[in-house]
């Protein structure tokens, strides 16, 4: 649990007060993250690659019109995380998740 702890004080999501692990990811391992702003996905992802297409798909469709939760950018700015070659994203979390 320390390591999900480090892997969230690169995030811009204030303090972290609780987290749990979701069911039902079937590539990657999901936790819900409750923060002092607000609550939150944090997912583990196959490779650099799917994090950045990722992010350019929900960008555009934000940029459409349609609604998607944004992904939330590090505090350097990167669309995700990389621990041990693990690649880690976050994202608010639909109040029905």
């Amino acid at each position: 649990m320390e390591r999900l702890f480090g892997v969230l004080a690169n995030y811009p999501i204030g303090k972290v007060l609780h987290v749990e692990p979701l069911n039902g990811g079937n590539t990657s391992v999901v936790y819900k993250v409750i923060s002092s702003e607000g609550h939150w996905v944090l997912r583990s992802l196959k490779d650099i690659q799917q994090g950045e297409v990722e992010y350019s798909l929900s960008e555009h469709i934000n940029k459409s019109g349609a609604i998607v939760p944004e992904i939330i950018c590090t505090k350097r700015g990167k669309s995700f995380f990389i621990m041990k070659q693990v690649f880690i994203t976050c994202k608010p979390r639909r109040k029905n998740q």
